[in-house]
């Protein structure tokens, strides 16, 4: 009986070590910036999804619309008829048809101020689509690194 526990036991720790030697495969962490920049009117704040670490796959883009632009104090002077109208315009002067396509949804808060949200998934977006709307990666380098860049040197804070 003690022969049969010290084999088994002898298998268990020859098992064990076999184990020990193998090399763990490192998985880049997810990166997430937010960046936020201020124009005339309007102020955008970026957020950018890196799951793999470097390259962008989701964009999260937030408009926040001065009301100076449409000449009154509050939006809330609005019908819900000039709403949806107000919603129809900025979707159509993205150059779309829709506010949701696979992969992207626009999203249109009129309260006291305009927001527009648009989530994209970089992935699974129709690329046209994502060009229509400023959002082109057909070309570039898709790196969250190389696009805060971009952002800080046209104004944008990042963090």
């Amino acid at each position: 009986m003690k022969k049969m526990c010290a084999l088994l036991l002898t298998l268990v720790m020859t098992f064990a070590l076999c184990g020990c030697g193998e090399e763990k495969v490192k998985q880049k962490e997810s990166v997430t910036k937010t960046c936020t920049l201020s124009e005339e009117n309007v102020e955008e704040i970026f957020k950018l999804s890196a799951t793999d670490g470097e390259d962008i796959d989701k964009v999260d883009l937030t408009m926040i619309f001065d009301n100076d632009m449409f000449g009154v104090d509050s939006l809330n002077v609005l019908d819900d008829t000039q709403k949806e109208q107000l919603k129809t315009n900025v979707v159509t002067t993205l150059g779309l048809d829709s506010d949701a396509y696979e992969g992207l949804t626009i999203n249109i808060d009129i309260q006291d101020q305009m927001t527009v949200t648009i989530n994209a998934d970089i992935n699974k977006a129709d690329a046209e689509v994502l060009k229509k709307i400023g959002m082109d990666f057909t070309d570039a380098d898709m790196s969250i690194e190389n696009a805060v860049k971009d952002l800080t040197d046209g104004g944008a804070t990042c963090k």
